[in-house]
C-alpha cells in the first residue's frame, strides 16, 4: 500500500489497478526493489562512517537486509506455491527471488581492503564497519545461513585486517590518531577471528563449509606477515 507514496509517477497507473488482486510475492518484490534500489546504495557509500554508533547502525541495518530477504524470499515462495496449487513455474521462481542484496552486501565489504575510493580513516571505519557485521551474523543470525553465506566469504579479509601495516614504518611521519585506528582495527578482528572459531556454528552448515574454511586458513598460513 504504502509504494503509491514511494512511486508518486505512478500512481495513476496503480489506480487503474487497483481492483487487480496481486501475488504477495509482487507486493514483496516491490519492496525489495524499493530497498535494494534506494536504502542499500545509502549503506553501502556509508560504510566508512566517523561515527561509531552510525557504524553499528549501519551495520546492523545491512544484516537485517540480509537476513529478511532471505525469510520473505521463502515465504513468498511458499505462498505462491499454495496460491497455484503446488506448482512454481520457473519464471515465477526467478520473480520471486529477486536481486539478491546479500551478495552485494558481501562482495562491497569484501572490495574493502582493495577499494581506492577509501582515505586511510574511512577505509578502517569501513573494516570495522565490516567487523561488526560479521558479529550480528554470528549472534543474531541462523547459523547455517549466515555462517555459510556471510561469514565464510568474509574470512579472507578478517585475517588480512589482522596485520599491522604501519607498525615499524619509517616512510614519513605517521599520527598517532592512525595507529590507534589501526589497532583498533587488528585487535577487533582477532577477537572476531576467536568469536568464529570457538562457535559452533560450523556444525549447522553446509556439507563444504569445513573445506571452505580449511581452503582459507591453508591459502593465510602462507602469508608473509607474521600476524597474519
Amino acid at each position: 500500500w504504502y509504494t503509491h507514496a514511494l512511486h508518486p509517477m505512478e500512481a495513476k497507473q496503480k489506480k487503474n489497478e487497483e481492483n487487480q488482486v496481486l501475488f504477495p510475492v509482487e507486493e514483496l518484490n516491490q519492496s525489495w526493489n524499493i530497498i535494494n534500489n534506494r536504502l542499500l546504495p545509502c549503506l553501502l557509500k556509508a560504510l566508512g562512517h566517523p561515527y561509531e554508533k552510525c557504524r553499528e547502525h549501519i551495520a546492523g541495518c545491512l544484516f537485517r537486509i540480509c537476513y529478511c530477504h532471505r525469510k520473505c524470499v521463502n515465504t513468498s515462495k511458499a505462498l505462491l506455491k499454495s496460491q497455484i496449487n503446488g506448482s512454481l513455474s520457473s519464471k515465477e521462481d526467478r520473480r520471486s527471488t529477486n536481486q539478491d542484496p546479500g551478495s552485494i552486501i558481501i562482495d562491497k565489504l569484501c572490495s574493502i581492503g582493495s577499494a581506492r575510493e577509501y582515505s586511510f580513516e574511512e577505509q578502517h571505519h569501513a573494516l570495522i564497519t565490516a567487523r561488526k557485521f560479521i558479529v550480528y551474523c554470528i549472534h543474531l543470525g541462523d547459523s547455517k545461513h549466515e555462517y555459510s553465506e556471510f561469514v565464510i566469504p568474509l574470512l579472507p579479509i578478517s585475517f588480512e585486517s589482522v596485520n599491522v601495516t604501519m607498525g615499524d614504518s619509517s616512510e614519513g611521519e605517521v599520527s598517532a590518531a592512525n595507529r590507534v585506528l589501526e589497532a583498533e582495527v587488528v585487535k577487533g578482528f582477532r577477537y572476531s577471528l576467536a568469536d568464529v572459531s570457538s562457535s559452533c556454528v560450523i556444525t549447522y552448515g553446509l556439507d563444504n563449509d569445513m573445506t571452505k574454511v580449511l581452503k582459507v586458513v591453508d591459502k593465510m598460513s602462507s602469508n608473509t606477515s607474521w600476524q597474519v
